[in-house]
Parts: structure tokens; C-alpha cells; sequence
């Protein structure tokens, strides 16, 4: 005669293995193969890629970030749903007019040179989301070990608009709005160019299917920064109401350096 513990633990084991097969079937019929989910310090990078990544902070969920295969082509999805605190030590706390942070985001492991210009594409799918406020998907950070700054550039949608946010000298940030509506990139691959350099006073310009949206946009990194991405999905969390599913796939991130004339 079985124990009741025993029991229990197989019940359990059989729930597991039913969800697993389920999830597992619903991947085949949408012909996408997932896997690898994110453990804190996980390396991320891919053949059509020139930059590794980690998850610095780690992340909410097991499937908050994961790579999704479809026929020959690998990319990378994160997703974030209400009250998906972030991990960082800044986001359990209120600040910038927001209660808490939601956060799934991926570091770049390596700094990028000072005093030199460059051009970084990749390509982006708004699969589901990012209609609500400030919902930053891509970032040059500079915040180092003896450097705690804030971020010289953040692209994002707020209120369904394309916005990017850059940092002033004097401390302050500059935000510009574009006509470029989320609505109409849900559910299709973009293509994003941005022209930058990291010397103090720097500008930026962004290109959207090879559209420039934002041009010669000036922005600041603090001398004792050191430039780096960061990308995923990091946005203000809400007590009043939920926040909406949002849902990003990135793929084919390559950054050059622009040779001087």
C-alpha cells in the first residue's frame, strides 16, 4: 500500500510532466522551438550577433527571457507581465514618480570605447504591449563600479508613441516624441539604426526601416562613465491599475565603428 506523501510527490511529478508536454505541443503547432531559460549571470549572444550579454540583475520569471528557434533562424524574446518586480537593488523602491519597477533586461558584459563613433543595427519585433508609460526597450547606459549615473540614452514607447530620452550636462534629461506609433509595428520585424559617439558631448540620430526618426539628437556621458547597452523590457510599475503584457523579440545586433573621413 502506498503512502499519502508518496502519493502526493507522484501527483505532483505527473502535473509537472502534463505541463511540460502541453507546452511543449503548443510550441510544434506554431512550429517555434523554446529554450534555455535565464538564471542570474547566464551569457546571452548568437551567430548574427557581434555582442555578448548577461543577465546582470536576473530576471522575475523562469520565461522572462528565453530564445525561440523558427525554422533557421534563432532570436531572443523577453516579456513582462504586471507586477514583474525587477531584480536590481533601485527597483523595489519608489522613484522617477513610480511606486516599483518592472524589469527584464540583459547588460552588455563589455564596456564600449570612449571617443568613437558608431553605428548599431538589429532587428525588432513588438509582438504584444508596450502601449503604456515609458516602456524602454533599448539603452546606452554608463553607470560603472565608481560611476552610479543615470542612462545618456533610452529608446521606448510612452503612451504608444516612439520617444528617446537623452541626458543633459547639467544633470537633466531631454525627451522627444515621435509620430511613430506602436500600432503599426505590432507583429512585424523593424530594423533600427543608431549613429552615435561616446565622447562627452555627444549626438545620436535613429533610423526605423531605414526612415530616420530622431536626427542629431544631442545627450552627455559623464567622463567617469563607461558606455554599454542594455536591452529587454524596463518600465514604471503601477499600484492604481495593471499594467498591459508586453511582449519584444530582438535579433541580428551588430555594432560598427564609423571610420573617420
Amino acid at each position: 500500500m502506498m503512502h499519502k506523501p508518496f502519493l502526493k510527490k507522484l501527483g505532483l511529478i505527473v502535473v509537472v510532466v502534463a505541463l511540460v508536454l502541453s507546452a511543449s505541443q503548443s510550441a510544434c503547432e506554431t512550429g517555434e522551438h523554446v529554450f534555455e531559460a535565464s538564471f542570474v549571470r547566464t551569457q546571452y549572444s548568437d551567430d548574427d550577433w557581434n555582442l555578448m550579454f548577461y543577465d546582470n540583475c536576473g530576471m522575475p520569471k523562469s520565461d522572462s527571457v528565453r530564445w525561440i528557434e523558427k525554422g533557421n533562424n534563432k532570436f531572443i524574446r523577453f516579456q513582462l507581465g504586471d507586477k514583474d518586480y525587477g531584480n536590481c537593488g533601485s527597483d523595489r523602491r519608489a522613484r522617477h514618480g513610480a511606486p516599483y519597477w518592472e524589469r527584464a533586461e540583459l547588460k552588455q558584459t563589455t564596456g564600449i570605447n570612449r571617443n568613437l563613433k558608431y553605428e548599431l543595427e538589429f532587428t525588432v519585433r513588438f509582438v504584444e504591449g508596450y502601449a503604456g508609460s515609458r516602456e524602454d526597450f533599448w539603452q546606452l547606459h554608463a553607470t560603472s563600479r565608481n560611476c552610479n549615473i543615470g542612462p545618456p540614452i533610452m529608446i521606448k514607447f510612452d503612451d504608444g508613441f516612439l520617444t528617446l530620452s537623452s541626458k543633459r550636462e547639467d544633470g537633466g534629461s531631454n525627451k522627444r516624441t515621435s509620430s511613430v506609433k506602436i500600432d503599426n509595428l505590432i507583429g512585424k520585424w523593424s530594423n533600427v539604426k543608431m549613429k552615435f559617439d561616446t565622447s562627452g558631448n555627444s549626438e545620436v540620430s535613429l533610423s526605423l526601416d531605414d526612415k530616420e526618426v530622431f536626427s542629431n539628437i544631442p545627450y552627455w556621458v559623464e567622463p567617469c562613465g563607461i558606455p554599454h547597452f542594455k536591452f529587454g523590457i524596463y518600465r514604471p510599475g503601477n499600484k492604481y491599475k495593471k499594467n498591459n503584457r508586453s511582449v519584444v523579440d530582438f535579433d541580428k545586433i551588430k555594432l560598427t565603428e564609423i571610420k573617420n573621413d
